[in-house]
């Protein structure tokens, strides 16, 4: 973690979530629908997500079931400090044509030498994060450090599929927005675990974004639009809705009764002036 982080130089803060949907929503395969609120902070613009419900849907047909959560509780290990945090993300900041983006996900484990046993590697969630503690005052942000850092390239996303899947086309936006170059899959035969294979995705991702460079700029051009877009908004926020249509189409709507962004000591203490 970096307390002292500029984001005065940032151009979009995102959840690599909003950029999987806008990605593929241009790129061509059909997604659902979806909704993305704006918000623009000095000269910042946030994608924030919002979803209709955030627990997880288990499709009718029993073939469409990835049992991944049971796969990531059975076959990682939690550190024992760390048993009563819910979940783990990452902030990383890269260019993406031009603009500086800070993109956060959540990051399902890692693996080091330190962390393999005999049956091979322990999957463990990384141990920084933060939080506020129920003692904290109303409306405040208090920062719990505990662990010690992770390299970013000892993450890893923990997926699931059937025997029968090969292809691993679907997965490849997913690890190029996190900038994640490793996954861990389990094969399952109707919910039976038959094979833990660890990937190494380096040639795949290098491929995947030399393949989908139109793509990616179409995406660029999207971002810029939707800061020029709220900025000229009356109170510099708005929402994007894409409904599941073809042809996709995006439409942005006034926001006039949306809650501030972020508190403003965040804002004073992050967004400093030249």
């Amino acid at each position: 973690m970096n307390p002292d982080v500029d984001f005065h130089k940032i151009d979009i803060v995102t959840n690599r979530h909003s950029l999987r949907n806008l990605f593929h929503a241009i790129a061509g395969p059909v997604v659902g629908s979806f909704r993305i609120d704006l918000h623009l902070v000095n000269g910042t613009l946030f994608l924030s997500r919002r979803d209709r419900r955030n627990a997880s849907v288990v499709c009718e047909s029993r073939a469409d079931v990835s049992f991944g959560h049971s796969f990531e509780k059975e076959f990682s290990k939690q550190k024992s400090h760390l048993l009563d945090s819910d979940s783990h993300y990452r902030l990383i900041a890269y260019p993406l044509g031009g603009l500086k983006c800070a993109v956060r996900f959540e990051v399902d484990a890692y693996s080091s030498p330190d962390d393999t046993t005999a049956d091979g590697p322990d999957y463990v969630p990384p141990v920084n994060h933060s939080s506020s503690p129920a003692l904290a005052a109303p409306g405040s942000t208090e920062v719990v450090c505990r662990g010690h850092s992770i390299p970013h390239d000892s993450i890893m996303e923990v997926k699931t599929r059937g025997i029968r899947c090969k292809s691993l086309t679907r997965l490849m936006p997913q690890l190029w927005f996190s900038r994640t170059h490793r996954s861990v899959h389990g094969k399952h035969r109707k919910g039976t675990f038959i094979r833990i294979q660890e990937l190494e995705h380096d040639s795949e991702l290098s491929t995947w974004e030399i393949t989908h460079q139109d793509n990616l700029r179409k995406l660029v051009g999207l971002l810029k639009e939707l800061w020029q877009i709220t900025n000229t908004s009356d109170n510099k926020s708005c929402v994007l809705v894409s409904e599941k249509a073809k042809p996709r189409s995006f439409n942005i709507h006034s926001y006039p009764d949306c809650k501030p962004a972020l508190p403003q000591a965040i804002i004073d203490r992050y967004w400093r002036t030249e």
